[in-house]
């Protein structure tokens, strides 16, 4: 589904929403960048993992504007996830169609440092998965900066397989990093068969 449009992915946000966790979903624009910055600030374990600095405004921008040279803004996603209290508390960037036909990016997920490791990541991995599964997405494309074990460890347990290693830019250094992928295949109903 290529003519995927923002409000069509809207609506899948809100279909997609699982039980499993007590969040809302929904698509930011740059002009909510500050409420990305406090998430991010609270993140600081991350971005100095990456880069070796403190995440900035500059990293907020780039989340919302950096694309592949071959996509478009509307091939691009960036979903918050808030809490109750409307406030962020997580975010992922998707990119529809890249690397290739069928193929989402998964640019980036980052959860909140106090909902980690309470299968929040996981619950709301599987709402995306089903999401662009509907929106005609077979794959999920994402990459992993080599120093974090954790991570690599998290898309693993998800189903994610190491395809290649390469080298990218985190602020001002240049850093090993794998590149996983997964086929994504439809949620069929397992067959419970007694003896």
């Amino acid at each position: 589904m290529s003519n995927l449009t923002t409000d069509h992915f809207s609506a899948l946000l809100n279909k997609y929403a699982s039980n499993k966790h007590p969040f809302n979903l929904q698509l930011l624009s740059a002009r909510q960048g500050d409420r990305v910055l406090s998430l991010y600030q609270q993140s600081s374990d991350y971005f100095i993992q990456a880069s070796g600095q403190i995440a900035t405004y500059q990293d907020v921008d780039e989340l919302f504007e950096s694309l592949p040279p071959t996509k478009k803004p509307n091939d691009k996603f960036v979903i918050g996830i808030a809490d109750k209290s409307d406030i962020i508390v997580g975010v992922v960037d998707l990119i529809r169609d890249y690397p290739r036909l069928q193929c989402w990016c998964l640019g980036f997920m980052l959860i909140a440092p106090q909902l980690r490791n309470q299968h929040y990541g996981s619950a709301l991995y599987h709402d995306l998965e089903s999401m662009v599964y509907r929106s005609g997405g077979k794959e999920l494309r994402l990459v992993v900066h080599d120093k974090n074990h954790n991570a690599l460890r998290f898309w693993q347990h998800l189903g994610f397989s190491i395809k290649d290693t390469g080298f990218e830019m985190y602020g001002d250094q240049k850093a090993k990093v794998s590149i996983l992928e997964k086929t994504i295949l439809p949620n069929i109903p397992k067959l419970h068969i007694s003896s």
